[in-house]
């Protein structure tokens, strides 16, 4: 193990000493189905007199966490207080969001998520469209359920109360269901990228990676690799801080085989050190947290990546925590405001801080 190691440092450190590491930024990408949606929806508006409305990193975004909350934790299967049914607009209680059972009297809530979730600073308007989660919907499917009720149809077409131009339009498609955001003004952040976005991650051998927690992906938050030793901050823990140009940020993937892979940083790679997962117990090492451990063939060392959501989000666990349903996860410390804290093993929930993504450096 230190022997493969170390030939991947000597090959690759001299590339990332002259890597470029630009400021995390909300970067979207969209599946082949939502490119698909959204040209369909410009092409309605077009043909009837309307000018396409421009894309948005932010709103597909908020789409498509959406689209993965409802699939995930089916918000829109309860009631409220009164007994009546939440709808598919509603937002479940297992992320950094305002939950709600949207009945159609909460319009706050969803004018709210874009700036609770992104950095736009408009409303939000969302239209939707879903069946079973083990139905797979397609752009037109969705599309033409809309055009055929006259509510929604007036969204797209700025009809009825929606006179008003979008200036933004973001796209999320997940199994079962499809979301729509719209919103008046223009989005800060940058349009989409153009690649289409992966199910699954993709690692290469030969790539670094920081590590992003959706939790704290808008706060620019990437996780960071720590010594061990007396006197280190959050006691050695791995640990999420702002995103910047240092080598603790910067992930290996070893792969191990059978989906497995060894993680180390270029930070503390070269001293045969990796990720190691924790019991999450104030008296273990690092109290409990993760960190980075003298890289040895044990079960604690071994990650597996479990996708979620269909855009390139993660879940990750051990070998040694699978059986527990331990996943790693993160969380803002109660001092400083918004302080990234440490990186822990906790019940796996279908949480969104449970869920990582990939930006490759």
């Amino acid at each position: 193990m230190k022997a493969r190691l170390i030939s991947f440092f000597i090959l690759i450190l001299i590339i990332f000493s002259h890597s470029s590491l630009n400021a995390q930024t909300l970067r979207t990408q969209l599946s082949e189905a939502e490119k698909n949606l959204a040209s369909l929806i410009n092409q309605y508006r077009q043909q009837n007199g309307l000018s396409p409305v421009p894309l948005s990193a932010s709103l597909s975004r908020v789409a498509q966490i959406h689209a993965w909350d409802t699939i995930t934790h089916r918000p829109d299967s309860g009631t409220n207080g009164s007994g009546v049914s939440c709808n598919l607009h509603s937002w479940s209680n297992k992320g950094n969001w305002t939950p709600v059972c949207f009945t159609g009297s909460e319009g706050s809530f969803m004018w709210n998520k874009p700036r609770e979730l992104s950095f736009y600073p408009g409303n939000g308007f969302e239209i939707s469209a879903g069946g079973s989660p083990d139905f797979n919907i397609t752009p037109e499917m969705a599309l033409q359920g809309w055009k055929n009720s006259a509510p929604h149809n007036e969204v797209i077409l700025n009809r009825g109360p929606w006179v008003t131009s979008w200036g933004a339009m973001g796209i999320g498609i997940y199994k079962g269901h499809a979301h729509v955001w719209f919103g008046v003004e223009r989005d800060p952040v940058e349009a989409p990228d153009t690649a289409t976005a992966q199910a699954d991650p993709i690692l290469a051998k030969d790539k670094y990676y920081r590590l992003i927690n959706f939790t704290m992906e808008k706060e620019d938050k990437c996780l960071e690799g720590n010594q061990l030793v007396p006197g280190a901050y959050l006691y050695g823990a791995s640990f999420m801080e702002r995103c910047q140009i240092v080598s603790g940020q910067a992930w290996y993937f070893l792969p191990m085989g059978n989906g497995l892979y060894k993680i180390t940083n270029s930070f503390l790679g070269p001293q045969n050190k990796c990720l190691e997962g924790n019991a999450n117990n104030p008296l273990s090492s690092a109290q409990g947290a993760a960190f980075m451990a003298q890289c040895q063939n044990v079960t604690g060392q071994l990650w597996k990546i479990r996708p979620q959501g269909g855009h390139g989000y993660f879940q990750l666990t051990t070998e040694f925590a699978e059986s527990s349903q331990l996943c790693l996860e993160v969380a803002f410390l109660d001092s400083p405001p918004l302080a990234g804290g440490p990186a822990r093993m906790t019940p796996c929930q279908n949480l969104a801080k449970h869920l990582w993504r990939l930006k490759e450096i």
